[in-house]
């Protein structure tokens, strides 16, 4: 199976808004009724922590997707990418159990996961 991932960079001086208008954290399935929905508050709070606590740029592979995209990457029934509460991450220069346990010590993570491919999958509550 092929996995189809864009990538979009946050940087912790950004804006929420200025994220939502990027665009880059939606849907990529051009004609769902997500399309102009984008990742939720809690999940922003906590990338921005991530960056924070690391003081390096957090790569965005993955934010919310629609259940016919979400089911399209391979994404398990029920994924919070669905209701914009889980982003997969990179960090250039970070192994991925690193950024993963930078994101198990902020409170506001539910569930933390490594993918074999080197992203780390983060949900909030």
């Amino acid at each position: 199976m092929t996995r189809l991932i864009t990538a979009f960079i946050i940087t912790a001086g950004i804006a929420s808004t200025a994220w939502a208008a990027t665009g880059s954290t939606r849907c990529r399935c051009a004609s769902c009724a997500t399309a102009t929905a984008d990742i939720g508050p809690a999940i922003r709070r906590v990338v921005a922590e991530i960056e924070r606590r690391t003081g390096r740029t957090v790569r965005i592979t993955s934010g919310l997707r629609c259940a016919t995209h979400n089911r399209k990457v391979g994404g398990v029934p029920g994924s919070r990418h669905v209701t914009g509460k889980a982003v997969d991450i990179t960090i250039a220069g970070m192994k991925p159990e690193e950024i993963a346990a930078v994101a198990r010590g902020i409170p506001a993570v539910r569930y933390v996961s490594v993918y074999k491919d080197g992203h780390v999958h983060v949900d909030t509550h």
